[in-house]
């Protein structure tokens, strides 16, 4: 059951950004969608649990990264585009569910 859709158009500055999802205590991180307007457009992408620990890290992402592996999450959960090779507007998506 999809409970919370996570959804943002940031633009990255310097090649970075992040924000956090509301607190997701209990749940399970369904699946991490990032895509950049440019095929040419490189990037590393993390999220990252309430204490800081990194439960997702994909590295030289080109375009397009669509995971979708069920991972529990607990607390507020952050994502982070970094190391963006272009800055430009990303499309940005997480979905949450209850088991």
């Amino acid at each position: 059951m999809l409970l919370y859709r996570y959804e943002a158009n940031p633009t990255t500055i310097l090649g970075e950004w992040q924000d956090n999802a509301i607190d997701q205590a209990g749940h399970f991180l369904a699946q991490v969608y990032v895509r950049a307007p440019s095929p040419l457009n490189t990037f590393d992408v993390e999220v990252i649990d309430y204490a800081g620990r990194k439960i997702r890290r994909f590295v030289t992402c080109t375009e397009i990264l669509n995971d979708i592996t069920d991972v529990p999450v607990d607390g507020i959960v952050t994502i982070k585009i970094s190391n963006a090779a272009i800055d430009e507007q990303f499309e940005v998506m997480m979905c949450f569910y209850t088991s």
